[in-house]
């Protein structure tokens, strides 16, 4: 397994907990994971379907790991898992993430971001009622932002299905905290890359596979005048691990922005990737109209808060984080 270091001198204090990761064959969820059993934690991976050499699957060690396949929609298994194993901390990860999938299919987007997680929360409060929760959320939920970057108190208003999906996901979580007093934190992250994420759709996969197979990039969501902010998915465990020790000395409701600031424009985060893994510059094919109605033009988290609670920040420069992306890539699709 590779050393994955904690940017935390107490992450022993998690040693021999029980912790469940819903989601845990994600993009995030598969770092999340390895980077728990290192720390002598027992895992349980609660994911919708086992996906094959997924960052999950690549875990060399999983002695303390359980891989359970369900789905959070299904209330009678939650219900079932949570009362058999009580666990000390519960990591919320499993959800649908294609803004072009929410598009073209609100419902099923719906069903598993909002059901999915009352399901679990409803059914900690009322079988596990001490398990501390953490709901990772998104950028996302704040909808179009009123101003940027933007801080955890601007109010959510997702619009389109998506967006509206995470509003939602966040206020049940907001909800289950002041109501019925249950420890819960939520993560707002920012758009997260890094080898694992297999969901090809996405730009910087879709990118990476392109540069591999010597085939043309496209651009196809936008003109290449959006701006993000850009975040590599070791900075994104880190956050939750400090998370996770927040904890300890806290027990109010806990909101964090997740990002790595400054936004910068599709078409820079592209110029980066390409002069990070190729010799000469690639000139990309832009498709993406100059606006797509589903999705947001700009934005970009303020992470101040995150910085000065959990003692966190991120600490990957993006073209070494690009780099170690693609070298995933390349070993996946060169097996």
């Amino acid at each position: 397994m590779e050393n994955l270091q904690f940017d935390s001198v107490d992450s022993h204090l998690l040693s021999e907990n029980k912790i469940l990761v819903t989601g845990g064959s994600g993009l995030f969820g598969g770092w999340i994971v390895e980077k728990l059993l290192q720390e002598n934690v027992n895992v349980t991976s609660f994911s919708h379907a086992h996906i094959n050499n997924s960052k999950l699957d690549q875990i060399h060690d999983k002695s303390n790991l359980t891989i359970i396949e369900g789905d959070t929609r299904n209330k009678e298994v939650i219900d079932e898992l949570i009362i058999k194993q009580q666990f000390d901390f519960i990591i919320h990860l499993a959800a649908q993430t294609q803004v072009v999938d929410a598009y073209e299919n609100p419902i099923n987007t719906f069903s598993s971001n909002i059901t999915g997680t009352w399901n679990l929360l409803d059914s900690v409060r009322i079988h596990s009622p001490k398990s501390k929760v953490v709901i990772s959320t998104s950028d996302k939920a704040y909808g179009i932002p009123e101003s940027i970057p933007t801080k955890e108190d601007h109010k959510l208003h997702g619009v389109f299905p998506y967006e509206f999906s995470k509003s939602s996901e966040d206020l049940l979580a907001q909800t289950y905290a002041t109501t019925y007093g249950l420890d819960i934190a939520i993560l707002r992250c920012g758009n997260v890359f890094g080898g694992g994420d297999l969901n090809f759709s996405r730009l910087i996969p879709k990118i990476m596979r392109a540069f591999i197979h010597n085939e043309t990039p496209t651009i196809t969501r936008s003109g290449g005048d959006y701006s993000r902010d850009f975040i590599y998915v070791e900075d994104v465990a880190n956050a939750f691990i400090k998370t996770l020790l927040h904890f300890k000395d806290n027990d109010e409701l806990k909101i964090f922005n997740i990002s790595n600031p400054p936004n910068i424009s599709i078409m820079d985060i592209y110029k980066l990737m390409s002069e990070a893994i190729n010799d000469t510059y690639i000139e990309p094919k832009v498709l993406g109209m100059p606006r797509q109605n589903f999705e947001i033009p700009h934005q970009s988290l303020n992470i101040e808060k995150a910085l000065k609670y959990l003692d966190w920040k991120p600490v990957w420069d993006q073209k070494k984080a690009l780099k170690k992306t693609y070298s995933w890539y390349f070993d996946y699709f060169n097996k």
